[in-house]
């Protein structure tokens, strides 16, 4: 099994594994897919959506996948947030 089927079975059994959706999210983008990163990433936003970092990998993934307006808001919400912790 992949690491990415991995994560696949675990998100099965738990939707909202926090942990399995940034890495699930990791592995698609390390494999250059976008869209599946996005897919990832925007189930864990709701989650956790003060996470700069998690706001950071999906402003990346839709600049990857040339959605430019979404990543935009989303850098500029990264900019106006008080604390720039990236590490969460």
């Amino acid at each position: 099994l992949s690491a990415l089927n991995c994560y696949s079975r675990v998100l099965i059994k738990s939707a909202d594994d926090k942990l399995a959706l940034e890495n699930a999210a990791d592995i698609c983008t390390l494999l250059g897919e976008p869209l599946k990163t996005i897919y990832y990433l925007e189930r864990l936003m709701p989650l956790d959506s003060s996470n700069l970092r998690v706001k950071y990998k999906l402003a990346s993934a839709f600049q990857a996948n040339s959605n430019i307006p979404p990543a935009i808001k989303l850098l500029r919400q990264i900019l106006k947030a008080d604390n720039y912790n990236f590490i969460h």
